[in-house]
């Protein structure tokens, strides 16, 4: 874990994911932050660098 909290994600990203619902706020490369269903879904999207265990509101 980085720091704050920030997990980053591997360099082989998922291609399949549960559905499993547990929301994540990701940092994408340009630097802007959005809310994903699950840190699996985050690290699927290749502009997703990193993860944090909460909603980016929270």
């Amino acid at each position: 874990m980085t720091a704050g909290g920030w997990q980053p994600c591997d360099a082989e990203r998922p291609k399949v994911c549960t559905m499993i619902y547990e929301p994540v706020c990701a940092q994408r490369v340009d630097g802007e932050v959005a809310d994903y269903a699950s840190s699996c879904n985050a690290c699927a999207d290749v502009s997703v660098t990193a993860w944090h265990p909460k909603t980016c509101e929270e």
